[in-house]
């Protein structure tokens, strides 16, 4: 689920919120904003992606508004049905008419950089290293 606040200076949400989301079936949350109870949301099993912690209450910033239509956030344009998968590093956004490809690139690039690890633990030379990387630019066959 996404939640864009709309730079509201108060937190989206709560440890209660995410426990209601998780138990609820979600899979993940990415908020535009702030959320409470930083430390107990960061233990849960639901990823919860935010832009940090905020002691503010969201009574009298925020109210509900819409559901399940295009947002834009953090410069990337969000639609219903995309795909939205994220880690430690980030959140990728893509439509789901990509996502085979997506699959594959990202498969393919895991592979390449197994690869190229194992090639740098045995000290190979930097150019055969580099001739590795190239095949992450490869087209599909």
């Amino acid at each position: 689920m996404l939640i864009d606040g709309l730079d509201a200076p108060c937190a989206l949400m709560g440890e209660n919120m995410a426990h209601t989301c998780q138990y609820g079936g979600l899979s993940g949350l990415i908020l535009n904003g702030r959320c409470r109870d930083y430390a107990e949301i960061r233990d849960l099993e639901l990823p919860v992606f935010a832009k940090g912690p905020a002691m503010r209450l969201k009574k009298g910033f925020l109210c509900f508004s819409h559901y399940n239509v295009p947002l834009n956030m953090a410069s990337a344009h969000v639609n219903p049905g995309d795909y939205i998968l994220g880690d430690m590093d980030g959140v990728l956004v893509f439509p789901a008419v990509c996502a085979e490809e997506i699959m594959y690139q990202t498969e393919m690039i895991v592979e390449v950089e197994k690869e190229m690890e194992q090639a740098i633990r045995e000290r190979w030379p930097i150019f055969k290293i580099k001739e590795i990387a190239r095949k992450k630019s490869l087209p599909r066959k």
